[in-house]
């Protein structure tokens, strides 16, 4: 594997570079209240600085759904959390360096890596973690951190091609999904961005350091559902084993099984009759579960519900 094309180009004479040390400064101090994070949240931000020839690039992304990259010879892309792509990508990110936490020791460091280094910096409660390396140590996986590294480049590949051109905004559509399977809110926990990518692994690890696996977001989705929307039949039997209630609302009273009726997932929606589900339920929007299949042409999922009592 070659780490030629984790190689950040920079101008070499651009403004703004008083603002990339503020922005920078402001990101390795500010606070958890100050980003709003959820309760039990153990890693609320992110910075990975690499130092190149001509400069320092710095990527900062935040619980709260701010992701920016910072060039320490001026400019950069703010405040891109807001889309999709690096939205889902900053928060793996996130639940990446959670899982990899041991690789982090306590540090205060300020100062720039020297040329050719990367320092990885994750923000807690409990203070600033960080592990140092050459870029090309964790490029070819030889850091236990290597992992986090890849995931920080994958949001920074998410950013180029967001200034190449942004993708226009889907279609909302209609039904339980339209934000849900659309992109994660910035209050979304690291356990439904696990639930939401397929993540098991990394959902079994937070489930096991306490995470809440009824937390709502800003819409009030569950992990359950987002992992009942994306047809992730191991999520949703891992969350239903550990509690996670398979009659809970969101604010339009959309419940886990209308995300999986609208789709057909027939695995999803027979776990979740299993564990009690209300066919009978109905979300404001005006559909119950079985509306959602008959809306959809999901014939195989509407007999399954009529079987289990489901009426027009």
């Amino acid at each position: 594997m070659s780490t030629g094309h984790y190689h950040c180009d920079m101008a070499d004479e651009m403004p703004g570079t008083d603002a990339y040390h503020a922005l920078r400064s402001q990101a390795l101090t500010i606070d958890l209240a100050e980003i709003g994070a959820p309760p039990g949240t153990v890693i609320f931000g992110l910075l990975m600085d690499t130092t190149y020839s001509n400069g320092t690039a710095t990527l900062a992304a935040f619980g709260d759904g701010t992701v920016s990259l910072y060039l320490s010879t001026g400019g950069g892309i703010l405040g891109s959390g807001r889309h999709e792509a690096v939205a889902v990508a900053a928060l793996r990110l996130l639940v990446v360096a959670e899982r990899y936490l041991a690789a982090f020791a306590p540090s205060d460091a300020d100062e720039l890596p020297p040329e050719g280094w990367t320092r990885i910096t994750v923000r807690t409660a409990q203070g600033r973690l960080s592990v140092t390396a050459p870029e090309a140590d964790f490029g070819y996986g030889r850091e236990l951190a290597s992992p986090v590294f890849e995931a920080a480049h994958e949001v920074i590949s998410e950013l180029r091609q967001l200034q190449e051109g942004p993708d226009p905004d889907p279609d909302p559509g209609s039904g339980p999904d339209q934000d849900a399977g659309q992109a994660l809110p910035g209050s979304a926990t690291p356990l439904m961005a696990a639930a939401y990518l397929g993540d098991a692994a990394t959902a079994a690890d937070l489930i096991a350091s306490g995470a809440d696996v009824d937390a709502t977001d800003e819409d009030g989705y569950t992990a359950l559902m987002y992992a009942a929307n994306a047809g992730h039949d191991d999520l949703v039997r891992l969350l239903l084993t550990h509690g996670a209630n398979p009659n809970a609302c969101d604010n339009d009273l959309s419940s886990p099984l209308m995300f999986a009726a609208q789709h057909g997932h027939l695995d999803i929606l027979t776990q979740l009759l299993a564990a009690g589900a209300d066919v009978t339920a109905r979300g404001t929007h005006g559909l119950t579960a079985l509306g959602f299949t008959r809306q959809n042409g999901h014939d195989r999922a509407e007999s399954l519900l009529r079987k289990a009592g489901a009426t027009d």
